[in-house]
């Protein structure tokens, strides 16, 4: 297959596949519920840098009504919006199979935290993203109901965002060996962690608009290498190292929503390690796939790379282009 032929391919699959081509949000959605006697109060804490139009409407449980007009407080990166609800039928004790959820997070795709509040002092948490758009409040002391959210939002995470997905595919390609993917990965996995915890515990303050560029950026430089590979698994030069300064880029992506989210302490800690484990499956997923293709089309394997490099460089130029004039 020609050069020519090869990126001509990778052009037309960047170009035509544009809905596909998204990078997992940024800046998720916060969805805060707190009971205040007979009424809720019910606040939507969105980034200003959403996709044009995106509108996030929260949904409450069937029977609860807005009593008054909801009012919208600005900052500089982020807008709430906040109502009072009261709902005619009230609620089981503890709010116990009480549903919401956040409208217009497939639209924009993004995702959301959610957060409700008791009087009593109880808090229950979890995920929401495309696929999984409704929160149903656990019984009370549901740890193992957090957990599971926090790690299925992990999953969801990692497999609904193109920019993590190339960059796993690419590791594979350019590794080979599943030792070193797998060592590769960890690297990511770890850097991705530290610099997600130091963002939400607000050790180091980030851009969301200059996270979403260096993460694009690291894509063109992953293509780059993936066109340049010839030599065959050992051609990436110190792979540990570049996996672990891509991941911590990559890192800074979801702590604006834990450090929105009210968390703290072992709350927050168990947060962040269960999203992690839904990331770790995600990538396992990813890399057990990758191999099993790789093994069958293994007569094809340099022009399939050669097309795999130019694409991803097709499509992590067009995100460093539409982020750069976004921001």
């Amino acid at each position: 297959m020609s050069a020519r032929l090869i990126v001509g391919l990778a052009l037309a699959m960047a170009v035509s596949c544009p809905l596909f081509a998204h990078a997992h949000p940024l800046a998720p959605v916060v969805l805060f519920v707190e009971e205040q006697g007979e009424d809720m109060l019910v606040r939507v804490k969105r980034a200003r840098a959403q996709p044009t139009g995106a509108a996030f409407e929260a949904r409450v449980p069937a029977g609860c009504e807005r009593v008054s007009p909801p009012t919208v407080t600005e900052a500089a990166s982020y807008v709430i919006e906040q109502s009072r609800f009261r709902c005619s039928e009230g609620l089981a004790p503890g709010w116990a199979g009480a549903e919401f959820g956040v409208d217009g997070l497939s639209e924009a795709g993004v995702d959301a935290v959610v957060r409700v509040t008791l009087m009593d002092g109880s808090v229950s948490r979890g995920l929401l993203d495309r696929s999984e758009d409704v929160f149903i409040v656990p019984e009370r002391g549901s740890l193992l109901t957090t957990t599971e959210s926090f790690v299925r939002g992990g999953f969801s995470h990692l497999l609904g965002g193109l920019d993590h997905v190339l960059l796993v595919l690419g590791l594979v390609l350019l590794l080979g060996d599943p030792r070193r993917i797998f060592l590769a990965l960890a690297a990511f996995t770890l850097g991705h962690g530290l610099s997600m915890c130091a963002a939400t515990f607000g050790w180091i303050v980030s851009s969301a608009y200059l996270a979403e560029i260096a993460i694009a950026l690291t894509l063109l430089w992953l293509a780059r290498e993936i066109v340049r590979h010839r030599e065959g698994p050992a051609g990436l030069r110190q792979p540990y190292v570049a996996s672990f300064a891509v991941g911590l880029v990559h890192g800074l992506g979801f702590a604006s929503a834990f450090a929105g989210a009210g968390m703290s302490g072992l709350d927050l800690g168990l947060a962040l390690g269960a999203f992690h484990v839904g990331i770790e499956l995600g990538q396992g997923l990813i890399v057990g796939a990758a191999l099993l293709l790789m093994w069958l089309a293994r007569p094809h394997r340099e022009p399939m790379q050669q097309l795999a490099g130019y694409a991803t460089g097709a499509i992590a130029f067009m995100w460093v282009i539409e982020r750069v004039v976004q921001s």
